[in-house]
């Protein structure tokens, strides 16, 4: 991802995100780039992002099966040590994660933030979870809407990894950026390339 300017919305905004699919652990351009406003100031282009084409999709799952047998067979207490490094990523950054929210989606910052406390509830309840979920292990595809920009696809995303599944996510486009500091803190955390692949668009 790069950034650009976002004209004289910069000051008070920041700068436009220019945001790409993530497959197989790497950035993967994506062409034509649709606009991302801010539903609260239309002036404020908050990003540009990818459209899927079908190889995309396809690299997308390949990837995801492709490293499905080695994420099952990490230990669970691995997985939560992930989730310790991920809590420690986000936590100190929950104020400035809901501004995020907040301009791309158009949310009232109070909700934006408890979309954010959700999905540290969810996080919290993962590392407090004594043995692997009963979901079977395989590829998972994830949608979501704008109408629950975090705290619904994070939490079925984090229940997902922890019991071994892989992931190939679609957000909505209204929340992408949403998706992407998500996807980038959980590569931070030490997620395994393939594991999680995001690709957007309609």
């Amino acid at each position: 991802m790069h950034y650009t300017s976002n004209r004289r919305c910069t000051p008070v905004y920041g700068h436009t995100l220019h945001i790409r699919h993530w497959i197989a652990g790497a950035e993967a351009p994506g062409l034509p780039e649709q606009p991302l406003s801010n539903p609260a100031q239309a002036q404020d282009l908050v990003a540009f992002l990818p459209t899927a084409s079908a190889a995309e999709v396809t690299a997308a799952i390949t990837a995801a099966t492709q490293a499905l047998p080695a994420w099952q067979a990490t230990q669970l207490t691995e997985r939560q040590a992930l989730f310790a490094s991920l809590w420690g990523l986000l936590a100190p950054h929950g104020q400035q994660w809901a501004w995020l929210i907040s301009r791309e989606t158009g949310l009232p910052r109070a909700v934006a933030y408890r979309q954010v406390q959700a999905l540290m509830a969810e996080l919290q309840r993962c590392l407090q979870t004594p043995e692997t979920p009963a979901d079977p292990p395989g590829v998972c595809g994830l949608l979501n809407s704008s109408l629950s920009p975090l705290a619904g696809p994070g939490a079925l995303l984090l229940k997902a990894l922890l019991s071994g599944q892989t992931v190939v996510w679609t957000p909505s486009p209204a929340t992408s950026v949403t998706a992407w500091v998500l996807t980038r803190s959980l590569t931070l955390a030490g997620l395994p390339p393939g594991v999680l692949n995001v690709v957007y668009g309609d």
